[in-house]
């Protein structure tokens, strides 16, 4: 991911004819279907801004783990979208590319899983972040 531009938008999400090709897993439920959703082309801007300064920041050597309820964020990216990681995962300030045995973890620096907490809200899952008290501490951790 290193030296990308970000700046292509997707265009066509091939598998279902939606306008772009991102989707976003909340990955909050235990023993149900997370619920998922596309971002728009605006929200794909912002995603880009936030994970240049991300894949700018600190590697470390690996990943937190979650058990039942929460465990952040797994976004995919259709074989449309260029410049983006086709998936990642954002959980606990920690960005995973490429989630696997050659996964690379660093700093959540950009603010990317605290974007996308705010479009879980946006998305009408406000009351499952407040249940779950999830929040993003000042230098980007979740408590």
């Amino acid at each position: 991911m290193v030296g990308h531009a970000y700046s292509m938008i997707p265009e066509v999400n091939l598998m279902n004819g939606k306008i772009n090709g991102v989707t976003v897993r909340f990955r909050i439920f235990s023993g149900r279907r997370d619920p998922e959703w596309e971002l728009d082309e605006e929200a794909v801007r912002k995603l880009k801004s936030l994970l240049e300064k991300t894949v700018k920041g600190e590697r470390i050597d690996e990943a937190p783990t979650g058990g039942l309820g929460y465990r952040g964020f797994l976004v995919r990216c259709g074989p449309e979208v260029r410049d983006l990681p086709t998936d990642f995962i954002v959980f606990r300030g920690v960005l995973t590319e490429n989630p696997g045995p050659k996964a690379v973890h660093r700093r959540d620096t950009g603010g990317v899983e605290e974007f996308l907490l705010a479009e879980a809200r946006r998305q009408g899952y406000g009351g499952v972040i407040d249940r779950e008290s999830i929040k993003i501490d000042p230098v980007g951790k979740p408590e």
